[in-house]
């Protein structure tokens, strides 16, 4: 149902702003990678300390922050889980790196979200926030950008 589809691109178009997605070449290693530890360097401003190739694209999303609490062994664990809603436009994968102001979501799982006429229309991806480095990674990535 076109009419269907029109409003949710709406509601997608009014809540979704500019951010960034790295996407990573899994089958190109970058230049810093240690041909001993295959490590790659995590100051490396080409490849952003992923190790590969990156390709990096502005992107409208909208996101969304859910918090799940994990119980195991009578502790409480918390986990961040950040969605982000976006038009079927663009080609994330998982691991892609969204770079949404000051945070950095490594993308875990994508889903597409069908219309009536069973064409994606939107997709959803769930991410968890990156734990490490992430105060360099955002340092190289603003230089490479242009950003402040």
């Amino acid at each position: 149902m076109k009419q269907f589809d029109d409003n949710i691109l709406k509601v997608l178009t009014k809540w979704s702003y500019g951010m960034f997605i790295v996407q990573q070449d899994f089958g190109v290693n970058c230049t810093c990678v240690s041909f001993t530890t295959k490590q790659p360097k995590d100051s490396c401003e080409k490849c952003l300390g992923t190790g590969k190739k990156i390709r990096i694209k502005k992107i409208e999303a909208a996101p969304q922050n859910n918090k799940l609490i994990f119980r195991q062994d009578f502790t409480n664990e918390t986990a961040t889980v950040g969605k982000y809603y976006m038009k079927s436009d663009y080609d994330i994968k998982q691991d892609n790196i969204i770079v949404d102001i000051d945070d950095v979501d490594i993308v875990q799982r994508i889903g597409p979200m069908n219309s009536d006429q069973h064409q994606s229309v939107y997709f959803m991806c769930e991410t968890n926030p990156k734990k490490t480095n992430v105060q360099l990674f955002l340092k190289n990535f603003n230089k490479i950008v242009g950003r402040g």
